[in-house]
């Protein structure tokens, strides 16, 4: 796996690594050790998958105030998915501001 540092802070892009053979190919989703390499120590407390049945579908926006605020990870698993970032964050030198990606379960 390889950790992509993005514009804004606490932002990060994570590029998984295929390890293939000719049953099919694994991937590694999530290593402490790479993460801490980063100074990175997300503490999980939750996992949701959902799926959308047509395409474009908008999903809510996300947002938690400390000390509710959560790490995620977003992982696409088929077709592909937009991802906007808007920073919310009042101190924050990206305030107001928005980036995107997107995500295809090809790139996985």
């Amino acid at each position: 796996m390889i950790l992509h540092k993005q514009q804004f802070e606490g932002v990060w892009l994570i590029e998984a690594e295929a390890i293939t053979d000719n049953r099919g190919a694994f991937y590694r989703q999530f290593c402490q050790k790479e993460f801490q390499k980063f100074g990175l120590e997300p503490k999980f407390v939750q996992t949701n998958i959902s799926e959308n049945k047509k395409k474009n579908t908008l999903r809510g926006f996300h947002y938690q105030l400390p000390p509710h605020e959560e790490a995620k990870t977003i992982t696409c698993f088929e077709g592909a998915l937009y991802n906007v970032i808007v920073d919310l964050r009042p101190d924050s030198e990206s305030f107001l501001q928005w980036m995107s990606f997107e995500l295809k379960a090809e790139d996985n």
